[in-house]
């Protein structure tokens, strides 16, 4: 569990402070994505989700750094009955982060 939260019931008022906050103030430029090596976000998700709800562009930045976190994969999610057409939705979201993540090293390069 997330160290910042006490309890899983913690996670569901912090998720809607947080959507709260970025449909008044937006994604703070100043508080980018990080993103690994291998696209892989190493903090940020909670962040991420909201901007993607709320049709926010997602700041990135990549880093040197590795993963601290096991892989989330596909399977983890149906293993733990995710509903089909959240897990689309999922992974669609996953895929223009890729893409989003790839046109920032096209663009700095």
């Amino acid at each position: 569990m997330d160290g910042n939260k006490a309890a899983d019931a913690t996670y569901v008022p912090a998720a809607k402070a947080l959507f709260a906050s970025m449909k008044v103030e937006g994604f703070q430029p100043y508080w980018p994505i990080p993103v690994g090596r291998d696209g892989e976000i190493l903090d940020g998700a909670h962040r991420t989700a909201c901007a993607i709800a709320l049709g926010l562009e997602v700041l990135v930045q990549a880093t040197a750094n590795v993963s601290w976190a096991p892989a989330w994969g596909r399977s983890w999610f149906v293993e733990n009955d995710m509903p089909p057409a959240d897990l689309d939705r999922l992974e669609a979201d996953y895929s223009r982060l890729i893409e989003l993540q790839r046109n920032i090293s096209v663009d700095a390069a």
